[in-house]
């Protein structure tokens, strides 16, 4: 093969690849849910909040007033926290009944 062939071919590789890099960088992606599930790790009991209206973590319990709601998310049917969210746990002290301060798993309530 002569050069300019290479060259054309190189450039062809070049261009297929950006066109590639393109197409998964702009591909269309689903919006994100409004809610987000919660659990209070006071009650064990679970809740929908609307993502706009949260300030702070833990968010407030609607139910109790208390500051014990952490964002969770289900793993092989076991409902857990996101580790980042194990400082704020730790600060509840006692009132976290429900969720395993090592593993962050969810005990269901009784």
């Amino acid at each position: 093969m002569s050069g300019k062939h290479i060259k054309l071919l190189l450039a062809g590789g070049l261009l297929v690849a950006a066109g590639v890099l393109l197409a998964v960088r702009f591909r269309p992606t689903a919006p994100l849910s409004e809610d987000i599930n919660f659990i209070c790790a006071a009650t064990g009991h679970t809740f929908k909040l609307d993502r706009r209206e949260l300030s702070r973590i833990p968010a407030r319990n609607p139910k109790t007033g208390e500051y014990t709601l952490f964002p969770c998310y289900k793993s092989e049917g076991v409902l857990y926290i996101s580790p980042r969210h194990s400082g704020g746990l730790r600060e509840l002290g006692e009132k976290n009944r429900y969720v395993d301060p090592e593993t962050l798993a969810v005990r269901p309530p009784q």
